[in-house]
């Protein structure tokens, strides 16, 4: 039997720590999802942290559905720390560029041939009006999107017994004290389904954390580029702007070289491989429309 961990934000709302589809420090059985249709957020995992997802994990910004604006700083398609991600005996239901049963030759052209055995899918849709973005849709912006987990950490054996202290990589603040053997998070396949939205950094890898297997991403992104976002709660003239110098500096955004505030691509850094790790394979890339200022294979 399947079983999913289901986190959906419908209302506005702001966040400023995590939200992660599955546990801390407690695996999850069977799949982990995460449906996003609104809300000013710092970081979303599509998985755990520093625990196993049996299943698959999926994170879905859906602009299709959104009710407002959705502002994230940083976007993960795997977990946090440490541990796995499993697979299902089928994929997620949303995912709108992939082959499926009973499609003719016709219908699967373009679309990418992804099955049961990926572990992280990402998806970003916005609202469409036939095939282009509907005048009504809700504005995305992320700082950092990845395909992968995060493993920016520092990872030292326990100074007596076994385990693992986990660090923070910039203070050296210790972050977790475990007797376990902890690790950058693994992932063997993931599957990127870009079709709206803004981004100032994506990677079809992770953050200082690989993929071992297969990354394929998909861009088909009609939407107009995001490069204002406003707080309607501020009624001051001339305030209430998000995206700020010091929101870019939480989203660790290089300001004089990635133009984060231009309204001329939807991506400023689009990177098929890992931040800060070497990508253990070749990411596959199935590019039909949209703006990215810079591409790296």
């Amino acid at each position: 039997m399947l079983f999913f961990v289901a986190v959906a934000a419908k209302a506005q709302i702001t966040i400023g720590g995590n939200i992660y589809g599955g546990g801390n420090a407690g695996n999850t059985g069977g799949s982990s999802k995460v449906n996003i249709y609104a809300g000013n957020l710092h970081a979303v995992f599509a998985g755990a942290r520093m625990a196993n997802v049996g299943g698959y994990s999926f994170i879905h910004l859906d602009g299709e559905h959104a009710s407002d604006y959705i502002l994230a700083d940083y976007v993960y398609g795997g977990n946090d720390i440490a541990g796995t991600i499993g697979t299902s005996a089928d994929i997620p239901t949303e995912l709108t560029e992939v082959i499926r049963d009973g499609m003719t030759d016709e219908q699967k052209k373009g679309k990418n041939n992804i099955d049961e055995t990926w572990n992280a899918f990402v998806r970003i849709s916005t609202k469409m009006n036939g095939e282009e973005e509907a005048a009504d849709a809700q504005k995305i912006y992320i700082g950092q999107l990845f395909g992968g987990g995060n493993g920016y950490y520092t990872y030292e054996p326990q100074p007596s017994g076994p385990g693992t202290v986990v660090k923070n990589a910039d203070t050296g603040e210790v972050v977790v004290s475990s007797t376990n053997e902890l690790s950058s998070p693994k992932l063997g396949k993931t599957y990127l389904e870009l079709l709206g939205g803004s981004i100032v950094y994506a990677y079809g890898g992770g953050n200082d954390a690989t993929i071992t297997d297969k990354t394929v991403i998909c861009l088909n992104n009609p939407s107009e580029v995001v490069n204002s976002i406003k707080d309607t709660r501020v009624t001051t003239a001339g305030e209430g702007e998000l995206l700020t110098e010091a929101r870019f500096q939480i989203m660790r955004i290089n300001t004089t070289f990635s133009y984060p505030s231009s309204d001329a691509y939807q991506i400023g850094r689009f990177f098929g491989g890992n931040n800060k790790a070497d990508m253990a394979i070749r990411p596959r890339w199935n590019l039909q429309r949209g703006k990215v200022r810079n591409l790296y294979g």
